[in-house]
């Protein structure tokens, strides 16, 4: 079992190097937006009909979100609790305890889309193509151009496509 002078030693040797690095730890409860939320609604691209129960599977989540019978969605925004801030006079602080230990770029959020009898579509939800940061496996990805209202990021429709159909020779 670890006594408390151990304790505080090792608190104290972390706190130490971290402030010869010129960051200091503050031991203040946060939390932040780590990726804004998307609300839209699904059409199809060639008919601009609403597409209805199509699924969206935004990236930072284990599970999809449904679309209503009017093709509309709403993905919840990403929010990161953190029990201390890392504090630097030379560059941006940021959160720590628990450290995520990936980037999630806020102004931007990518999502696919799936529904029976259309193409599976990836898209990148943001407000301005300059901020545009593509990561592996998004490289195809459609932009989608949003406003932002608070937390999200309001796209009017998502276009995907139907599946080639057919064509019996007669």
């Amino acid at each position: 079992m670890v006594d408390m002078k151990t304790c505080l030693s090792v608190g104290f040797a972390v706190l130490l190097l971290m402030t010869a690095q010129g960051c200091i730890a503050v031991p203040v409860p946060n939390w932040r937006v780590a990726a804004d939320g998307v609300e839209s609604q699904v059409v199809d691209a060639d008919t601009h009909a609403p597409v209805p129960h199509a699924l969206i599977y935004p990236d930072h989540s284990d599970s999809p979100v449904e679309a209503d019978a009017d093709g509309r969605f709403r993905i919840r925004p990403v929010i990161e609790w953190h029990a201390a801030y890392l504090w630097s006079p030379i560059k941006n602080g940021y959160p720590i305890l628990p450290f995520t230990g990936e980037e999630i770029y806020t102004w931007q959020r990518r999502f696919k889309v799936v529904a029976d009898g259309y193409s599976t579509d990836f898209f990148i939800a943001l407000p301005d193509p300059s901020l545009l940061h593509r990561e592996d496996g998004w490289e195809y990805s459609t932009l989608a151009t949003a406003t932002i209202h608070d937390d999200m990021l309001c796209v009017p429709k998502v276009e995907i496509h139907p599946h080639a159909r057919a064509y019996r020779q007669e």
